[in-house]
């Protein structure tokens, strides 16, 4: 098998973990007086968008790491209500994946990190498309996958028009930069979920691929 096959499984399984992470998610959000997506004036969404650092030809770490994601939205306005999480996996080299630190607790570092994820900075800001959510990564190593993991509260009205897309676009993009000129193998995803059930799905991997903007394709 080639490196460039042996990456596009492991993209494919970054998908599939992504969709995983929603199971219970919304039960979680209910036991704490979230709205159940089955009576009353809002609708329970779920979103998940990531970011994969597979490797570079030297396989440094990226350091101080700006990633920005699209969010939900309508008519070019945050779709409603958000509750912001992450967590950050180790991609192992059987294409399986193990939780290394969510904001709560460390649970199993593995590869070259010896602490936690440190989150230097994240916000929800407006752009040109609609709403975005800017991180900033202390380091990022080979092998991992940061995941941002969002509950929205939807108004009823507005359930039907909400989407990932940017606003007047077919599809939404996604962005990474550090300070260095860095080229990477690197992969975004973005999924979206109405009551559990996906209703979107992004994805787009990148072979030696440079800071910037990138579109997400959707996945068939």
């Amino acid at each position: 098998m080639t490196q460039e096959k042996i990456v596009w499984w492991r993209v494919a399984l970054v998908v599939g973990i992504v969709a995983a992470i929603v199971i219970g998610g919304v039960w979680w959000w209910q036991s704490r007086g979230g709205p159940s997506g089955t009576a009353g004036e809002n609708v329970a969404f779920e979103y998940r968008a990531s970011f994969s650092y597979f490797g570079s030809a030297d396989n440094r770490p990226l350091e101080n790491l700006y990633l920005w994601f699209p969010l939900p939205q309508v008519e070019n306005q945050l779709a409603g209500n958000l509750i912001c999480n992450w967590a950050l996996y180790y991609i192992e080299n059987d294409n399986t994946f193990t939780l290394q630190a969510t904001p709560y607790k460390v649970e199993n570092l593995r590869g070259a990190r010896t602490s936690t994820l440190g989150i230097l900075y994240y916000g929800v800001g407006m752009g040109k498309g609609g709403p975005t959510a800017s991180w900033i990564l202390n380091r990022l190593y080979p092998h991992e996958l940061f995941i941002e993991i969002d509950v929205l509260s939807v108004d009823n009205k507005k359930a039907s028009s909400t989407t990932a897309r940017l606003y007047g676009e077919p599809d939404p993009n996604a962005s990474w930069l550090v300070s260095e000129n860095r080229v990477i193998d690197l992969s975004f995803t973005a999924s979206l979920f109405r009551e559990n059930v996906q209703i979107e799905a992004w994805q787009w991997h990148q072979e030696n691929g440079p800071p910037g903007a990138y579109w997400l394709w959707p996945v068939t």
